[in-house]
């Protein structure tokens, strides 16, 4: 095993072990949790194993394992834009209506 791999390996178990305290702690639901667990799991195990990614990126017909992670990587991180503009536009819909809320709330008092 190559050094940086035991490097790798040591900071995702870290990245692990935070989302178990995360999860613990009740910052995020348990699909949350069990994305991300999957998600640096399967990463920690393409480090060990590293033939993986080629074999995979053979059954997909792209030349390398590391472009193959690389195109996934890009899938990724698209997927986590667009869910977060998702829900960044729903928490700005919900402040709106708390604001607009509010705001009748105060004029119903003064008018009284």
């Amino acid at each position: 095993m190559r050094p940086v791999q035991i490097f790798l390996i040591i900071l995702i178990v870290l990245v692990i072990y935070q989302i178990f305290r995360k999860y613990r702690a009740k910052h995020f639901s348990f699909l949350n949790f069990l994305s991300w667990l999957i998600f640096w799991l399967i990463i920690l195990a393409v480090i060990i194993w590293p033939d993986t990614s080629s074999f995979l990126a053979r059954v997909f017909g792209v030349g390398r394992g590391a472009d193959l992670m690389i195109y996934l990587g890009l899938i990724v991180i698209f997927y986590f834009l667009f869910y977060f503009t998702i829900k960044i536009y729903k928490l700005e819909h919900d402040l709106t209506k708390v604001v607009r809320h509010l705001a009748l709330k105060e004029k119903e008092e003064k008018e009284n």
